[in-house]
């Protein structure tokens, strides 16, 4: 009886959070059910997800793309070999190989792959660079960034991701749900707050 009771309550609270969720996707370049399903569809599965499980319930395939990440003569970060977690997810459009309506063991449309500037293509070595670990203090021992605080920056705004809570991702500035502020921004970079959030400038 506890149990039937439970999952009554339950499963509307979890469609609450889900439609919540596409209500803020509605109309923004995240978007894709014109293509035909609805909106969470073309990233999420309820059943039978991507093993790779980049993201919970991952229906998308992972990107086979060989990167070229960021490098700098001045950065004292330590860089990935290759995308990571929750930038590899987003990397699965935004790489240009793998069409925006193609789900996981699927296929897609070849001409919905993404282009233009939303396309970053293979190599990263002209964006920020991500899947780096945050330091606060470079190899020469100059102090560089804000310390994070619970693996957040900018007042909790910007989360750090990876298992140590360390990890600079796409996601870090970049809300996929939510296009409040425009280009799916987490905080407002007007006078460069966000990118002051991390940088000591």
């Amino acid at each position: 009886m506890r149990t039937k009771t439970l999952l009554k309550l339950a499963v509307p609270a979890l469609l609450l959070v889900a439609g919540g969720a596409s209500a803020q996707i509605a109309n923004t370049d995240h978007d894709l059910s014109s293509s035909g399903g609805n909106i969470c569809v073309f990233c999420h599965t309820p059943h039978n997800a991507n093993p790779d499980d980049t993201v919970p319930l991952w229906n998308r395939d992972t990107t086979t793309t060989t990167f070229t990440m960021y490098d700098s003569p001045t950065m004292d970060m330590t860089v990935a070999g290759s995308p990571q977690g929750s930038s590899l997810a987003c990397l699965s459009c935004h790489d240009g190989t793998i069409a925006t309506d193609q789900l996981y063991g699927g296929t897609g449309d070849p001409a919905k792959k993404l282009t233009g500037d939303k396309n970053l293509g293979a190599n990263l070595d002209d964006d920020h660079p991500i899947s780096i670990t945050y330091a606060t203090t470079g190899a020469n021992g100059d102090t560089a960034f804000n310390d994070a605080v619970s693996g957040t920056l900018g007042g909790g705004s910007l989360p750090l991701f990876g298992t140590s809570s360390d990890q600079v991702e796409c996601a870090t500035c970049h809300s996929v749900h939510d296009e409040t502020i425009g280009k799916f921004l987490r905080m407002d970079n007007g006078g460069s707050a966000m990118c002051l959030a991390c940088h000591i400038k």
